[in-house]
């Protein structure tokens, strides 16, 4: 497959929500204004009690629910894979929005190599974000294309493409609390599968949380690390 003259009917995009009705209109009309179109935009609810829902359809999105007990991240993506008809599967985070129209061309162009599983975008942080999660993301993502083949450091579903026959293949571990790309790109590479980093392909993203949750996140992505730095991640679904 040749990304230099990627169809629409190509690329399928998954975005995760749960109250996101701040945000959500101008992320769906960011995709909208891609030099590439999407061949579809599928959203992952799990649970919004605000209005969420209703302006994703408003963008003639497919939108699948989940209840906020069935939901982990790992779960939420595997229903929107499941559901994607795309060649690519795009898992973009509801709180990033790309910084230009080249974004998700950038993204894919990597998949003419038929070794590449997956591929993720460089993450800046919006300047209302926490300082510390700030801090994170600069310093995580000032590299290079070439320093990071098959880097877990950079490897995040805040902006990430996947190839779908190889999903079909390894699904999203549904049991983790967190990591679940990490781990699922840890499976791909015993399998003799690659992955990129594309720095031109830019997001920028916050999650506008408290400290107290921020590090409750972090905490639970750390912990995911350990097993899968120790060998005893749980086996994926």
């Amino acid at each position: 497959m040749n990304t230099s003259s990627q169809s629409a009917s190509s690329v399928s995009i998954i975005i995760r929500t749960l109250n996101e009705s701040a945000g959500i209109s101008q992320l769906l009309q960011a995709l909208e204004s891609q030099s590439i179109k999407p061949r579809e935009v599928i959203v992952v609810d799990s649970g919004s009690s605000d209005n969420t829902v209703s302006l994703a359809r408003e963008h003639m999105v497919t939108v699948l629910c989940l209840t906020q007990s069935e939901f982990s991240y790992g779960r939420a993506l595997n229903l929107g894979f499941a559901s994607a008809t795309g060649e690519i599967v795009v898992a973009l985070s509801a709180h990033a929005l790309p910084k230009n129209n080249r974004w998700l061309y950038t993204l894919i162009q990597h998949f003419a190599d038929p070794k590449i599983a997956a591929a993720s975008s460089r993450i800046l942080p919006f300047p209302a974000s926490c300082p510390l999660h700030n801090y994170g993301w600069h310093s995580a993502f000032y590299v290079r294309r070439q320093q990071c083949k098959n880097a877990f450091s950079v490897f995040w579903n805040t902006s990430a493409a996947y190839r779908k026959a190889i999903w079909d293949e390894i699904h999203f571990n549904e049991a983790i609390s967190a990591g679940e790309d990490r781990e699922w790109a840890r499976r791909a590479r015993t399998r003799g599968y690659e992955f990129v980093y594309e720095p031109q392909s830019i997001v920028f993203h916050c999650h506008r949380e408290s400290y107290g949750r921020y590090l409750r996140r972090l905490f639970a992505l750390i912990s995911v690390e350990c097993k899968l730095f120790l060998g005893s991640a749980f086996e994926g679904n």
